[in-house]
């Protein structure tokens, strides 16, 4: 049996429910990979219920990366999510731009707003980190709100952006070396998923579900990597992880539990 490979997931750590690395890690352990974490915060709960606590860890991640470089820990894909500060993501940054020039993979989900406006906490100041760690990524999964936060300046929330898919995705490929995928977008009277890089520009349609549960943006992220590292095959792999999360929330649409995230691995079958 052919060795999995390892992947490190740079991301938040939430305490209770089911996102973020949470989510991220069921999935891509089930595909055959060997996940490794490195947590950028560690989370008490969703932000959604609107009372939590978030732990920085940015000097334990220092140190970390110095034991895990002396000790010769490598990694076959890098993976980053939530980055708490400047200082964080300065060091991811860094961390990325080295497993870049070995080779590695780097997928960037800059995890930080949605429906038009930031996540609690999260400041223009993120914005512009975010902006700095695309820079270095090969696949970068927005959503539709956080291409806008990205690739417009002058964006500041609110109203969403008349801003036609394609040419977001190109102001986006203008920042970033690599491909972007922008979930979530609005076209014409229906949703699609925009793919634009690597010799790509299309839109995949798709059905709303129904029910919006938290995390479904990190259980796609997950998909999309393990397919995207096992075909190398982007199209296939975007399908690949859109029809998952869509199976996933249909076989939960009575379950009136949406901030904790979907039941991972009650759906693995799914997969």
């Amino acid at each position: 049996m052919a060795k999995p490979e390892k992947i490190l997931l740079i991301g938040d750590l939430p305490c209770y429910g089911r996102m973020a690395v949470n989510a991220m890690l069921p999935v891509l352990s089930h595909m055959g990979f060997d996940p490794s974490v490195l947590p950028t915060a560690l989370v008490s709960n969703n932000f959604a219920y609107g009372k939590f606590d978030v732990l920085d860890t940015t000097a334990f991640m220092r140190r970390t990366l110095k034991y895990w470089d002396e000790l010769g820990f490598c990694f076959d894909a890098v993976y980053t999510g939530f980055i708490a500060s400047k200082e964080q993501a300065d060091l991811v940054v860094e961390c990325c731009r080295k497993f870049h020039e070995q080779g590695r993979p780097i997928f960037t989900d800059p995890i930080m707003a949605d429906h038009g406006a930031l996540y609690n906490g999260v400041t223009q100041e993120s914005v512009e980190n975010m902006r700095r760690l695309i820079a270095v990524a090969d696949y970068i999964l927005p959503n539709y709100t956080e291409a806008c936060y990205l690739a417009c300046p002058e964006y500041q929330g609110g109203d969403p952006m008349q801003e036609e898919a394609g040419a977001l995705a190109k102001k986006l490929c203008a920042i970033t070396p690599g491909c972007s995928i922008i979930t979530s977008v609005q076209e014409g009277s229906g949703h699609c998923v925009r793919i634009e890089g690597k010799g790509m520009s299309l839109s995949l349609p798709y059905a709303e579900v129904g029910r919006e549960f938290h995390g479904t943006g990190d259980l796609f992220a997950a998909l999309f990597i393990g397919r995207m590292l096992k075909t190398d095959d982007l199209r296939e792999s975007v399908l690949f992880a859109m029809n998952g999360v869509s199976a996933m929330i249909k076989r939960n649409l009575g379950n009136d539990n949406v901030f904790d995230g979907l039941p991972i691995g009650k759906c693995l079958d799914l997969i």
